[in-house]
C-alpha cells in the first residue's frame, strides 16, 4: 500500500482521493487537491496497485498490469486496490481522529463503490465512476486493443461480464452506509463511460444525491465548484 499527503494548511477534515485508471501524471490532479486544501481538507492520495511509484520496471507505463487482457491478474489487482483501500482508509481515520471520506474518480470511484458494499465508512463522494466494468472494457475506444486481445483468445462478452460479476457496482445489492452518505458527481460530456450507465446506477442504487457539472471525463476535476461540493458534504453528511 503506498498514499500520499497534501495537507491543509489549517486542517479541518480528511479526504481519502483514489485516482484514476493509466495514471501516471499526479499533475493532472494538482488544481482539484489545492482547492480541497483550500477549504482546509487534507487529501490522503492512495496510490492503485501497477501505478506511480508501484509501477513494475518491466511495465510500459503506470496501470499496465492494473487492467489489461490478462483477466486474472486484473480481477486481482481490483480485489487488492480495495483491502488496500480499506485499510488506508483505516489508517487515516485512526491517524486523525476525525470523519473520513473516499472521494474517487473513474476507476478509483469503482474501487470505492466497491468497499462501501463491504464495509461502513463515514461516507463517499465519486466522481464520473467507472459502475459498469465490463460494457467499459466491451465498448470504450479507451480498450480497444484489450477488447482484441480477448476475442483473439476466445473469450466473450458474456464470458467476461461473469467473471466481473462480483465486482460491478451495478451488481451490488446491499451496501454498509446510509444511502444519503453516497455521493454521485458526473460530467455532462462524459466521452468515457456511457451516460446511460451512471442512470443504471442511480436508478439501482436509488442514489438521493447525484450532482451534474458541465464538464469531460477529466476536466471536471477542473471545475471550482466541485471541491466546494465535497467539502460541502463531508460536513454536512458525515457528522464532522
Amino acid at each position: 500500500m503506498k498514499g500520499r499527503c497534501f495537507c491543509a494548511k489549517e486542517s479541518v477534515g480528511e479526504i481519502v482521493f483514489v485516482h484514476g485508471l493509466y495514471e501516471d501524471n499526479m499533475e493532472i490532479y494538482k488544481f482539484f487537491i489545492s482547492m480541497l486544501n483550500e477549504q482546509g481538507m487534507n487529501v490522503h492520495l492512495m496510490v492503485l496497485p501497477y501505478h506511480y511509484e508501484r509501477t513494475p520496471k518491466e511495465s510500459a507505463f503506470s496501470g499496465e498490469y492494473f487492467w489489461s487482457a490478462d483477466v486474472y491478474r486484473s480481477a486481482l489487482a481490483f480485489k487488492q486496490a480495495v483491502y488496500d483501500l480499506c485499510q488506508f482508509y483505516n489508517y487515516v481515520q485512526t491517524k486523525s481522529g476525525r470523519a473520513v471520506w473516499i472521494t474517487g474518480f473513474s476507476m478509483g470511484g469503482g474501487i470505492g463503490l466497491s468497499l462501501v458494499s463491504l464495509i461502513p465508512i463515514d461516507g463517499i463522494f465519486v466522481i464520473n465512476p467507472v459502475c459498469n466494468i465490463t460494457e467499459l472494457m466491451w465498448h470504450s475506444a479507451l480498450f480497444s486493443t484489450i477488447k482484441n486481445d480477448l476475442e483473439a483468445n476466445g473469450l466473450t462478452f458474456e464470458y467476461i461480464k461473469n467473471m466481473y460479476s462480483l465486482y460491478e457496482p451495478l451488481n451490488i445489492k446491499d451496501i454498509k452506509i446510509p444511502k444519503d452518505k453516497v455521493v454521485m458527481a458526473k460530467g455532462l460530456y462524459d466521452q468515457i463511460n456511457d451516460p446511460r450507465n451512471y442512470e443504471l446506477f442511480n436508478q439501482k442504487w436509488e442514489l438521493k444525491h447525484e450532482l451534474s457539472y458541465k464538464a469531460g471525463h477529466l476536466n471536471i476535476l477542473r471545475v471550482p465548484k466541485l471541491a466546494t461540493d465535497i467539502t460541502n458534504y463531508y460536513f454536512d453528511r458525515a457528522g464532522a
